[in-house]
């Protein structure tokens, strides 16, 4: 049987239309689907992992951070691995070194693979910081000084200048600052508090040190130079230090007695003392002298010497004749005079009675009745005047 075919006179022009204009934006969906392998360009525009090296940072909103050990250096560059929206594009792009420890981090801005969407984040290091408060090493001259809990020492050799500033060298804990600073001289080593240092950490609280120096001891216990005043004149050259025993023969013009006393001038070994004290008066004349005892400044040593004068004669005989020194102590010169009858002695070259003061003996006189001159008479005598008489007959050599 035929289908009835029923014509309407009224065309539905409108519907007609709308049905067209559907189907045409479907071919146009299609083709777009062709042309891009079934899906539409994505919006999106993120930054879904960020990360260096093995570590994972933090991403919240637009803020990407990651907070590094202390021991990290803040100025080395770091190479990020950024993952992006589908399609999006990155600038700057990742796998590029940046310095991500700035104050302003890095900004990097994500556009969408449409074109329609841009996102900016900024991605920025810390680093935790160190909280170190330590000295660890503490240097003068070459010699490390011994650091034991917050005190710091060091024994310095006898001959030290304690006056003197020591300019030290010190190592402190990494990011942590030092007041005084390290290399600024200082001179209070030596007091009784030594001196402060004061080290602050980048983050805690800060520790105190101090730092002292001592002096060792001297350990020789000597006297190295002695004497007394005779009229206002020091006799240090005269007086004979041989060992541990010390002497001195006055000479008959100085006009000493053998009951005088005297408070000696005594150097001693750097540091050391001496008992009886030098200001204490003794009497040098008697046959067992006088005993010091001289104490090391370490006071580990000891040595006691025996110091002894005695009195030279002012004069006596030489063969027929007699001999007599005069002058003044300190003038440095001395007149020997030869008086009586007959012949003086003979001598060998040091063996006369005044041959402890030939050195400055300048003037002889030989008194009219002497009638020979001994052998070696005035050898060594620094002689500026001889008064030879006529009595005089023979000169021996």
């Amino acid at each position: 049987m035929k289908p009835k075919i029923v014509r309407n006179s009224v065309l539905r022009w409108p519907l007609a239309v709308g049905l067209i204009a559907a189907a045409m934006v479907a071919c146009e969906k299609e083709d777009e689907a062709a042309n891009t392998g079934g899906e539409s360009k994505s919006a999106a525009a993120d930054i879904t992992a960020f990360g260096t090296g093995s570590v994972t940072w933090n991403i919240s909103g637009a803020t990407i951070a990651y907070t590094y050990p202390p021991e990290t250096d803040p100025l080395a560059p770091l190479t990020p691995t950024i993952t992006i929206s589908k399609g999006a594009t990155i600038t700057p792009a990742s796998g590029v070194a940046q310095n991500f420890f700035t104050e302003a981090g890095v900004t990097y801005t994500v556009t969408s693979e449409d074109g329609t969407t841009t996102k900016t984040y900024v991605a920025k290091a810390t680093r935790t910081p160190h909280n170190g408060n330590s000295i660890t090493s503490f240097i003068v001259d070459d010699v490390a000084w011994n650091i034991d809990g917050q005190l710091i020492t060091h024994t310095c050799p006898p001959e030290t200048d304690t006056q003197a500033p020591l300019t030290p060298t010190i190592t402190i804990s990494t990011g942590a600052t030092i007041d005084p600073p390290a290399g600024t001289a200082q001179s209070g080593f030596f007091s009784a508090t030594g001196v402060q240092y004061t080290v602050t950490p980048e983050e805690g609280a800060p520790r105190v040190y101090f730092a002292k120096a001592t002096r060792a001891p001297y350990s020789a216990s000597s006297i190295t130079a002695f004497s007394v005043n005779v009229n206002g004149i020091a006799t240090a050259a005269s007086w004979t230090i041989s060992g541990t025993n010390i002497s001195y023969i006055f000479p008959p013009e100085a006009g000493v007695t053998a009951d005088a006393t005297f408070a000696p001038n005594i150097a001693l070994s750097p540091g050391a003392t001496i008992d009886p004290p030098a200001s204490e008066a003794q009497n040098f004349f008697p046959a067992a002298g006088v005993q010091y005892t001289v104490t090391a400044e370490d006071g580990e040593s000891t040595t006691v010497y025996t110091v002894k004068a005695s009195i030279q004669a002012a004069g006596g005989t030489t063969g027929a004749c007699s001999w007599t020194l005069s002058g003044y102590p300190g003038t440095g010169t001395y007149t020997l005079t030869i008086s009586g009858t007959g012949a003086m002695a003979n001598y060998g070259m040091n063996g006369t009675p005044w041959n402890d003061y030939k050195a400055n003996i300048n003037t002889v006189v030989i008194e009219n009745g002497v009638t020979a001159i001994g052998n070696w008479a005035f050898y060594g005598c620094k002689m500026t005047t001889v008064e030879v008489p006529e009595s005089v007959t023979a000169i021996g050599e």
